[in-house]
């Protein structure tokens, strides 16, 4: 085909998109429903889409369940995505692009969005929704609210609670180390590891932290450096995850593997390129819940995927404990919105109202321990989840398995 007729071709999809749009507005003018437009920038096409598409997924679904199901008064929820191929640079023109077509709201699982938005969400009064907090995020508190917890907090947790059921001291102090790419959620774990060390010298032996620019995916020097330690904590982001796993067993070491909540978050992908054998006498953590845990969030996640993709659900393709914490985060978003849209009406939402209703949302799922914001807090939960690692299960869904209850966080 010439370039002429790609052209020609380039534009009739461009009229028939903008026609279809068009008919869109017309239908929801018949409903009375204003469209509440939500900014995603994330990453589609770089190293982390092998999760994060897959999580934009979990998003549609229930996007789509509350328009159809449980509609809000008087609302319709729009996502609009824009491709930061996790490239930090890409953030603000992304931010950019989505404010001047109508964002009010930006969501992100991306770490480096809610940390570079951050002045330009409180300028602009947009709050960010961000399931992935760090540090700056959330200190000093603004205009970015977290569904999730601090990394620093949940690691020091589920070392605190490695040291008490996992390791046999008879065997001597383990040695422990960290590796991943130089992005704020990985640096924040670092530092938070190397302080609980420092502090608990009698439960762990630090190592070593090193850190590769993004997109790194030859670990030879970190694997030598790390090699011969009892716990590590791989990389947190898309296929630096399993190219390390991948070289590091290869490498023939047997050292056990801590897991943040973005690793158990696509630990789906770990098992096809990694198999269920590499992740042997692992733990990890999530905000929670699991499959084996009683919740209506649980519940509600089988209900929206079997609904809107009976065939991807039958093939096991959502289940994994990532799948439903995903889907969890989503949902609290979704609870906030609803609740600031109640408060003050669709035709009055903003991202102002939206920000004066989250500091003082707070909401209980039955089972779960009360969750909210504050003036001066800016994410929710206060305790986490452990997991443990059962290589012999048939099934992901049963692989992960729920080993606490919600435990308070260590600070």
């Amino acid at each position: 085909m010439s370039h002429k007729w790609k052209l020609v071709v380039s534009c009739l999809m461009v009229l028939s998109v903008l026609a279809t749009l068009c008919l869109g507005c017309a239908e929801e003018e018949e409903e009375g429903r204003v469209t509440i437009v939500i900014g995603h920038p994330t990453d589609l096409t770089g190293p982390a889409s092998p999760s994060t598409v897959v999580h934009i997924e979990y998003l549609d679904y229930l996007i789509r369940y509350i328009n159809e199901e449980d509609p809000i008064p008087g609302a319709k929820l729009e996502m609009l995505y824009y491709d930061t191929k996790y490239d930090p640079a890409r953030e603000i023109p992304g931010y950019d692009w989505l404010r001047d077509r109508g964002a009010q709201v930006i969501m992100s699982f991306i770490p480096t969005t809610g940390e570079i938005l951050k002045p330009f969400a409180q300028r602009d009064k947009i709050p960010i929704l961000s399931a992935v907090p760090t540090t700056p995020m959330i200190d000093p508190p603004g205009w970015v609210f977290c569904a999730n917890t601090p990394g620093r907090y949940s690691i020091k947790t589920l070392l605190d609670w490695v040291s008490e059921n996992d390791w046999d001291y008879a065997q001597g102090i383990p040695k422990i180390g960290l590796v991943g790419w130089l992005e704020p959620y990985q640096l924040d774990i670092s530092s938070a590891v190397a302080e609980y060390c420092i502090d608990h010298p009698d439960q762990f032996q630090f190592v070593a932290a090193p850190l590769t620019p993004m997109g790194v995916l030859t670990w030879s020097g970190e694997i030598e450096l790390l090699g011969d330690c009892d716990y590590v904590v791989p990389p947190s982001t898309g296929i630096g995850t399993t190219t390390f796993i991948n070289q590091f067993r290869d490498a023939g070491w047997n050292g056990r593997f801590l897991c943040t909540d973005a690793i158990t978050a696509f630990m789906g992908m770990v098992v096809d390129a990694c198999g269920r054998e590499s992740m042997e006498g692992s733990h990890g953590w999530a905000r929670g819940p699991f499959f084996n845990y009683p919740s209506p969030i649980v519940d509600l996640y089988e209900e929206v995927v079997n609904m809107y993709a009976p065939d991807k659900a039958a093939e096991g393709y959502f289940d994994q404990a990532g799948g439903v914490i995903t889907f969890g985060n989503f949902l609290w978003f979704m609870d906030l919105i609803r609740a600031a849209i109640e408060e003050v009406g669709a035709d009055n939402f903003d991202g102002e109202a939206l920000y004066n209703t989250a500091i003082s949302f707070k909401k209980t799922y039955e089972g779960h321990p009360e969750e909210g914001y504050s003036e001066t807090e800016r994410f929710i939960p206060k305790h986490t989840m452990i997991w443990r690692w059962n290589a012999e299960a048939d099934t992901l869904r049963e692989t992960m398995t729920t080993v606490s209850g919600f435990l308070p966080l260590v600070e």
